[in-house]
C-alpha cells in the first residue's frame, strides 16, 4: 500500500512531465516557509493552478474564461497574480501592511 505524500505528488508529476523543466522550480522547495507556501509556489511555477484558462484546456466547461474579478482579460495564474488591477491593489495593501515599498516585477519567477 503506498501512502500519498507531497512528496510522492511531485515525482508523480515529474514523471507525467518528463520533458518540463521550469527555472526556479527547485528552489522553491529550499525556501524558508510552511510547506503549503512551497507547494502553491511549485504549482505556480508549473502552472498547475485550476485557473479558468486550466480548467478549459483540460476539458472543463467554463463559460467564461475572463478573470472573475476585473474581467478584462482571460484567467491565468500570470495574469491573476501579477497583472490583474484588483490583484495589483491587493497586493499593494500587503506591501504596505508589511512596510514595504517594491517594484513589482512582472515576471512570476522572479518572485521565488
Amino acid at each position: 500500500m503506498k501512502v500519498y505524500t507531497t512528496q510522492s505528488g511531485y515525482m508523480a508529476l515529474l514523471e507525467e512531465d518528463v520533458n518540463i523543466h521550469f527555472e526556479g522550480c527547485g528552489e522553491v522547495w529550499d525556501l524558508n516557509i510552511h510547506g503549503s507556501g512551497k507547494v502553491f509556489g511549485w504549482q505556480v511555477l508549473m502552472d498547475r493552478i485550476p485557473s479558468r484558462v486550466n480548467l478549459a484546456r483540460r476539458g472543463i466547461n467554463i463559460q467564461c474564461n475572463l478573470c472573475p474579478l476585473c474581467m478584462k482579460e482571460e484567467e491565468t495564474i500570470q495574469y491573476l497574480l501579477m497583472y490583474c488591477e484588483v490583484s495589483q491593489r491587493v497586493w499593494d495593501k500587503c506591501d504596505r501592511w508589511v512596510g514595504l515599498t517594491s517594484l513589482r516585477n512582472n515576471d512570476i519567477v522572479n518572485h521565488f
